[in-house]
């Protein structure tokens, strides 16, 4: 019987998946964190959320069905007073043989905190809002629920003019 590898593509991450060997099946088994949101207002002013995204509607499959794949894991840390939110993600996945474990950390910028709920909007890797897709993240403390949504728009990709609105996903963090 041989054990599965576990090949570990960029730095650290906070969210952390689990893997045990289940002897009887020769299979990893794995774990996720389990969902939980949490407000703590000292010291600053932090909103927490961690779990695995479930996608629960949508008709976008083939362009983020890597990002939704299970399992997968997240944390997201929202500081309200800097008005942004780390999301780091990971998912495994099989390729070649061994077992991948990919990172996928997001950036938002926090549009609305009132009430208990916080709006962000995702923001790409120069700080800047997403070209092709616009998502938008809502985590509800007093409801204890996350919901990541994601609309197409039209954008401009390699010179070619390119119709994305009627994509979309929405996914909640389980």
């Amino acid at each position: 019987m041989t054990k599965s590898k576990l090949v570990v593509l960029v730095g650290s991450f906070a969210a952390v998946a689990f893997l045990g060997y289940e002897a009887s099946s020769g299979l990893a088994t794995i774990g996720t964190l389990p969902m939980n949101v949490s407000h703590y207002r000292t010291p600053g002013d932090v909103v927490n959320a961690n779990g695995s995204w479930k996608k629960v509607g949508g008709n976008l499959d083939a362009q983020y069905g890597e990002l939704i794949q299970w399992p997968n894991t997240v944390q997201i840390r929202c500081d309200i007073n800097a008005g942004e939110c780390k999301e780091d993600g990971a998912r495994v996945t099989d390729w070649s043989g061994s077992r991948y474990l990919i990172l996928f950390p997001v950036e938002y910028r926090i549009i609305s905190w009132e009430d208990g709920i916080l709006l962000a909007q995702q923001l790409n890797s120069s700080g800047a809002e997403t070209t092709a897709y616009d998502v938008t993240l809502k985590i509800s403390v007093k409801d204890k629920a996350v919901t990541r949504t994601s609309h197409g728009k039209r954008t401009n990709f390699s010179g070619r003019d390119l119709d994305l609105s009627g994509e979309w996903l929405e996914e909640v963090l389980k």
